[in-house]
């Protein structure tokens, strides 16, 4: 009996340990040579597709027409997934694409309030975003969070939580510059969401307070 206790325990401490790596949003193209480091609401979807058709045969307009779970549900069959140091160590350069942090909010926003598939539904339910809040009263909640020092949660957490040391990515590429800064040899394709349409207007000096570091960091 102890033996499948046993057993039992080593099998959720490895299912723990894959959300754990997962949750830190790293995935390893050794055949490209890239560790990407996704950052929420930063392209993640479209820039999953991009690696996973890179390195497959799967066509990336499939990849874009189906939702965007598709990549990453795809990407932990393939056991992708890494921690922070095996990507410093595992030979292949790190790349991170950021984003100005106002549009990064104003989209965050609108997939949580003009949710447009059952995904974006469940990523609200899990940031506990009323659907009542209006821009302030969403960026009330932000501020409350990080003034208890609370990362938040990560469609709208501070991108410096995603990279611990700067210093050790190859390549930091700015979203609004990516077709200029792109290191590999085909460009990335981008699919929009439909809330992406919606109209939405923040204090852009609030923002700014609550996203210095942001700012500071990626020269925005």
């Amino acid at each position: 009996m102890r033996t499948l206790w046993l057993n039992s325990k080593m099998e959720q401490n490895m299912e723990l340990q894959s959300k754990e790596i997962v949750m830190q949003n790293i995935t390893t193209w050794p055949e490209i040579g890239i560790n990407y480091w996704g950052i929420n609401k930063v392209a993640t979807s479209s820039l999953m597709a991009y690696f996973i058709s890179a390195t497959s045969d799967i066509p990336i307009n499939e990849l874009n027409q189906n939702n965007d779970q598709q990549a990453k549900i795809i990407a932990k069959k393939q056991k992708r997934y890494i921690d922070n140091n095996t990507a410093y160590n595992n030979g292949c350069k790190n790349l991170i694409v950021v984003r100005n942090p106002y549009d990064r909010i104003i989209s965050c926003y609108r997939m949580f309030k003009y949710p447009s598939n059952e995904t974006q539904k469940s990523g609200a339910g899990k940031a506990r975003f009323d659907s009542n809040w209006n821009e302030n009263e969403f960026l009330n909640h932000i501020e409350n969070q990080f003034n208890n020092n609370i990362r938040g949660n990560k469609h709208y957490a501070k991108q410096i939580t995603f990279v611990p040391h700067i210093d050790k990515m190859d390549y930091v590429i700015k979203l609004e510059e990516i077709f200029f800064q792109w290191p590999l040899s085909n460009l990335p394709t981008f699919v929009f969401n439909k809330s992406d349409k919606q109209e939405v207007n923040m204090d852009i000096d609030r923002v700014k307070n609550l996203y210095k570091e942001d700012y500071k960091m990626f020269g925005y």
